[in-house]
């Protein structure tokens, strides 16, 4: 998978997710810098920023990864 760049959905046990498990997971990925979250024209750089929701807010969510050899 890393080679070709392509990420995969892990198959689900017949228990589902651990939605408590996942978010600490995203928790931790966002304050690591693992990605970037976008709203809109803004960066969110804080777990405290708020966020006004509406039907046109395009939201982004940027995986980063290192590049080879740096």
């Amino acid at each position: 998978m890393s080679q070709s760049g392509r990420i995969a959905l892990p198959v689900l046990a017949s228990g589902g997710l651990d939605s408590g498990h996942e978010l600490k997971l995203a928790l931790a990925a966002f304050e690591q810098r693992r990605f970037l979250l976008l709203a809109g024209d803004q960066q969110i750089e804080s777990l405290d920023t708020e966020i006004t929701f509406h039907p046109a807010l395009a939201i982004f969510f940027v995986r980063l990864i290192p590049l080879v050899g740096g």
